[in-house]
């Protein structure tokens, strides 16, 4: 049933992207009605890695579906489907789980064990892993924070099991729990295992394993099943026993 359920979600998403076709500069991306009359059912037999869609992303001229077994890009002009794998590209990892796309078009891949691919038109995939950027190769978010809202300038999150990372303007930032309890310290993320990453109003919102962190791009403030903690004056915050959010954090 859940195989069947993501399939739906990409049919759904597929259909409603689908273009006239013409020429990538002439054609604009219209959506159209979606019925079961002009929905396209992309499965292994079309050319899909895999039945078990993990990642569906959109960007002008492609849909970029992750799989379990592989990543597929759907041209939306041409209705043609190609598959990427270990064996005929780049790709670290098969198993796709998060993908985004930034303001200049490139397109990041997130594979659970194998790190962050990006991709940017013609150029060579480019991999960052534990070789050289990522603190762990098993990426489980990706998250690209505009610049209108977060922290200052558009920055690309990368969560992981063992840290979250930052990438902006050409600069990597690493964020993890530092050597004493990470409770007491601004400077040190919630958690190492990072589950989501969200922005808001002047703020990144991270959800990890065990609670939720608030970064304004300098220090942390961070969330916990039984309230939040002022680390500015090292107490404890209750608030009738809910997380303490205004309606301006969120």
């Amino acid at each position: 049933m859940k195989k069947k359920l993501l399939l739906i979600i990409s049919v759904i998403i597929i259909a409603a992207c689908s273009s006239s076709r013409g020429s990538r500069k002439e054609a604009e991306v219209k959506p159209v009605e979606i019925s079961v009359e002009n929905a396209r059912y992309l499965t292994q037999k079309e050319g899909l890695p895999s039945n078990t869609i993990t990642a569906i992303h959109e960007t002008k001229y492609f849909v970029w579906i992750g799989t379990d077994k592989g990543l597929a890009r759907y041209d939306k002009l041409t209705g043609e489907i190609e598959m990427f794998d270990r064996r005929n590209s780049v790709l670290p990892s098969n198993n796709v789980v998060s993908i985004v796309s930034d303001s200049i078009e490139r397109v990041w891949i997130g594979c659970y064990g194998g790190g962050v691919v990006r991709i940017f038109r013609d150029a060579p995939w480019k991999v960052y892993d534990t070789t050289n950027e990522l603190p762990s190769n098993l990426v489980t978010v990706l998250y690209v924070e505009s610049e209108e809202t977060g922290i200052k300038g558009e920055n690309l999150w990368i969560g992981t099991k063992t840290g979250l990372v930052r990438y902006s303007a050409g600069r990597w930032f690493v964020y993890q729990t530092g050597p004493f309890s990470s409770i007491l310290s601004p400077s040190d993320i919630i958690n190492d295992d990072i589950r989501d990453v969200k922005s808001g109003k002047n703020y990144v919102w991270v959800g990890t394993e065990k609670g939720l962190g608030r970064f304004n791009g300098v220090s942390w403030r961070k969330y916990f099943d039984q309230g939040a903690y002022d680390l500015s004056k090292f107490t404890k915050i209750e608030d009738d026993k809910r997380w303490p959010f205004r309606t301006d954090e969120v």
